[in-house]
């Protein structure tokens, strides 16, 4: 039966990761958090089965990446912004403006990084999975209110830090 819970969130493995990867910066150490992720979510005793598992699998391994970086002690932003760094787009004709395309994934790893790990979360399950402000809750383990407040200061953040980025590059 607990088994079961593990494979409904086989699906969702991919953006699993990705939130390790958010919150880590490393791909190896990510792989590893979901792992262990499945390997809980797989030896839990009871699971209600009408209860939606997405939810739960990306509390679990939110809270196993921060447990991560805890252990692993605090990563520079360069060695993070390093590891993984963006890829290039081979179907860019023109060499300017893939550069131009780089500079700005960089800018925004960068922005992203520099956020508090909780509004990292909330941004990418909002807009980058599409939960729903209770299932985000439910994650991080905060009421609604806290969610909506959360990820409106860190779109607030990131507006402001690419749009001053944008006036410096301007000026």
């Amino acid at each position: 039966m607990a088994d079961d819970l593990a494979r409904r969130a086989l699906p969702y493995w991919a953006e699993a990761h990705a939130l390790a990867r958010l919150l880590l910066r490393d791909r190896g150490r990510a792989y590893d958090v979901c792992q262990e992720a499945f390997a809980r979510l797989a030896a839990r005793e009871t699971d209600d089965p009408r209860r939606d598992v997405r939810p739960l699998l990306f509390r679990v391994v939110r809270n196993l990446a921060i447990d991560e970086q805890r252990r692993a002690g605090a990563i520079s932003l360069e060695s993070r912004i390093a590891s993984t760094g963006p890829i290039a787009d081979l179907r860019s004709p023109d060499p300017a403006e893939e550069a131009s395309r780089r500079e700005q994934v960089r800018r925004l790893e960068r922005e992203l990084a520099a956020l508090d790990p909780v509004w990292q979360t909330v941004l990418y399950l909002r807009d980058g999975v599409g939960l729903s402000y209770r299932e985000i809750a439910s994650v991080i383990e905060r009421s609604e209110d806290v969610v909506r407040v959360t990820l409106h200061r860190a779109r607030r953040r990131m507006r402001t830090a690419l749009g001053a980025t944008e006036e410096r590059k301007c000026s």
